[in-house]
């Protein structure tokens, strides 16, 4: 029990990290000027999950066996935490930084969007307003968790595949 509670603790605190990473990959992908650099921090996520990975499982090799399992769960736990903070990070910028970006991008869809839909289709989706910036939040929450799991089974196959 107790090494549960020491590795959450530590997933915790090394997601803040990753948290940070996530949110200026979020920053700096709203700018054309920038949109390469985020590009390229998106393929370095794995490669930054795998080093948080590997030191947590260092420091808590001196107690116990990893295992696979171990390493996925720590994995998960600290891309959970780390999309909380990244959610949190998108809400702010949402909601008080920049408020008509959600409606920008709505009303660019939609004028990409018609000439492929009826016109009561497009009735209804004018209808609907677009997301707000607690259901961006929200999604953004599920979809980058959703990420991590997959993240969290490749660089845990790793991670055990070079302990051998």
């Amino acid at each position: 029990m107790l090494l549960n509670r020491n590795v959450t603790r530590m997933a915790m605190t090394q997601a803040v990290s990753l948290g940070v990473y996530l949110a200026v990959k979020f920053y700096l992908s709203l700018s054309p000027y920038t949109s390469f650099i985020a590009l390229l921090m998106t393929v370095f996520v794995p490669l930054f999950v795998l080093v948080l990975q590997k030191r947590a499982c260092t420091v808590v090799e001196e107690d116990t066996r990893i295992t696979y399992w171990f390493a996925f769960r720590y994995g998960v736990t600290l891309f959970f935490y780390a999309t909380v903070l990244l959610a949190f990070s998108q809400f702010v910028y949402f909601k008080y930084i920049n408020p008509s970006y959600l409606q920008g991008v709505y009303a660019e869809t939609m004028t990409v969007l018609e000439p492929y839909v009826t016109p009561e289709m497009m009735a209804e989706l004018k209808a609907n307003g677009g997301f707000s910036a607690m259901q961006m939040m929200f999604s953004s929450l599920a979809l980058n968790s959703f990420c991590g799991v997959l993240i969290s089974l490749f660089t845990s196959a790793v991670m055990m595949a070079g302990r051998r």
